[in-house]
């Protein structure tokens, strides 16, 4: 549903911000009636790949568009930041290590790093998350100029 709902703006939108992500994997098979436990230990669920929405968006925007991804990382944080990146021809990557202090999805404040190519890094220091999206709005306008 989210893909479809970015296919429909795609070719309008001057700026995205990818903040949210559904999951990368969802059951292969759905279940219409309730899962009942039985005598076993354990239940095997398949999984498979879910749509990649960010990387769909950024190789289908229209002409000059911006699209800024997010990257939570807990271990090797710039270097996987910097893959996906590469990997997904994103204009700027918004690296989020929710392991550290004042950081993460339940708190109103964050740090993060944002990477951008040949070499572009501005670490941004412990801020609320509404300074935050300011100073990435601010961040987008630096990179394009």
């Amino acid at each position: 549903q989210l893909l479809d709902s970015v296919k429909k703006l795609a070719s309008v939108a001057d700026l995205s911000f990818a903040a949210a992500a559904v999951g990368d994997y969802a059951p292969r098979e759905a279940s219409q009636q309730k899962i009942k436990k039985d005598n076993s230990e354990e239940l095997i669920l398949k999984l498979q790949r879910t749509p990649d929405v960010l990387a769909w968006l950024s190789s289908n925007r229209k002409r000059g568009a911006v699209v800024v991804g997010f990257a939570v990382e807990t271990e090797r944080e710039q270097e996987h930041a910097l893959a996906k990146l590469e990997r997904k021809g994103l204009d700027l990557v918004v690296l989020n290590n929710p392991t550290q202090a004042g950081a993460g999805f339940e708190v109103e404040t964050n740090r993060v790093t944002v990477l951008g190519p040949k070499g572009f890094k501005r670490e941004l220091a412990l801020m609320s998350k509404d300074e935050l999206a300011d100073r990435l709005m601010e961040l987008v306008i630096e990179t394009q100029q």
